[in-house]
């Protein structure tokens, strides 16, 4: 019989296997520590939408043991001879499950706006999980490069 841990770990790896094999993902983290497994990973893209304001990037996550998860992305470019920088922030449900969506990174006030080229990006996942006898949280942070399009 599998314990919750063995059966949280199992998932946790599952879920690092599935991220791995559902394309190109370009830059992808992991915190896996049972109970509390935290995977999340950009595809190496992004997409500038009104006017260069912010940029929409695709992300991949699983999580298991906590009922969500809060995901950061930083992301900042050389534009010219100035550098557009933003942030994106979500707490994303955790089901144990592969699920992609897209983060908008919003230029921040006195930054350049965002322009075809590539960024660093920085993605960054928190969790946490309590049974009635202890907490578990974890962090993990994963800094890359993305290529910003139309």
């Amino acid at each position: 019989m599998r314990t919750p841990r063995t059966k949280t770990l199992a998932v946790g790896l599952l879920a690092a296997a599935t991220l791995a094999a559902a394309g190109p993902i370009q830059s992808a983290l992991a915190f896996i520590s049972p109970p509390l497994v935290l995977v999340a990973g950009t595809q190496g893209t992004g997409t500038v939408v009104a006017k260069g304001a912010a940029v929409d990037v695709p992300i991949t996550y699983t999580c298991a043991g906590p009922s969500s998860m809060d995901v950061q992305l930083q992301l900042t470019e050389a534009v010219g001879r100035r550098t557009a920088f933003g942030y994106a922030y979500a707490n994303v449900p955790c089901s144990g499950q592969t699920i992609s969506t897209t983060l908008r990174v919003q230029a921040q006030p006195g930054s350049a706006t965002f322009g075809i080229g590539k960024g660093a990006a920085s993605l960054n996942v928190f969790g946490f999980y309590c049974t009635t006898r202890t907490c578990y949280s974890g962090q993990d942070t994963f800094n890359s490069t993305i290529k910003i399009a139309k």
